[in-house]
């Protein structure tokens, strides 16, 4: 039993813009009061959330004996995705579909979900896609609330992977490492069939990081 929210839904939204343009997401990226443009004329976005949230990570089920992983009932699940669309119905949201994998016969079609004024993680996530196949719904989505608490968890924050449903669920965390763990959820699924993704080469994204100042990366 899992949340019945299954892969290919869209939350409503106060407005939803579809699959933008690199140049639309630069621009969205260059509205973020975190964002500072570069020499090169890029943009470095400083994040609050420095590492990934392991230990805000949990599996949706009522089967917790068949994971190592910590998890959470189907209800607890339910509760935070009716919390999550609330919220997102108030919000400017970006959808980005791809394609996880570059074998037309195992690729797996995927969607991210994320609030507009955190676009520099859609910009990121762009480069690490494959051009979706038209016709396709997604089977693996990300919905990404960056500024979304969710109290009651370590540091207010949550991450929520429902495996049966393809659904991964954000709180409170801006960091782009969430987004890209969600495409290896789905890659680690390929077993020995042929799907590999631009993110499992080397170079595809530079982060910088300095003593005094938490992660950033460009977009």
């Amino acid at each position: 039993m899992t949340i019945e929210i299954r892969s290919g839904y869209i939350p409503q939204s106060k407005r939803l813009i579809e699959n933008p343009t690199a140049d639309q997401l630069r621009e969205l990226t260059a509205r973020m009061p975190n964002a500072r443009r570069t020499s090169y004329d890029n943009y470095n976005v400083q994040t609050r959330v420095d590492a990934r949230s392991t230990k805000n990570t949990y599996i949706v089920t009522d089967r917790p004996q068949e994971h190592t992983a910590q998890t959470v009932t189907p209800e607890e699940g339910r509760k935070w995705a009716k919390i999550q669309d609330e919220y997102i119905r108030e919000q400017e949201m970006v959808l980005l579909d791809g394609a996880i994998g570059n074998d037309p016969t195992f690729l797996t079609p995927a969607r991210l979900i994320i609030e507009a004024r955190n676009a520099n993680v859609a910009g990121m996530q762009r480069h690490l896609y494959y051009p979706p196949q038209p016709g396709q719904q997604p089977e693996v989505t990300m919905i990404y609330t960056p500024n979304l608490k969710a109290p009651g968890y370590p540091n207010d924050r949550l991450i929520l992977v429902d495996l049966e449903a393809g659904i991964t669920r954000v709180f409170n965390s801006d960091y782009f490492g969430e987004s890209k763990m969600s495409r290896r959820r789905a890659g680690s699924g390929c077993g020995t069939r042929k799907c590999t993704t631009p993110a499992d080469s080397p170079c595809t994204l530079a982060v910088r990081s300095s003593p005094s100042e938490g992660r950033s990366a460009s977009s």
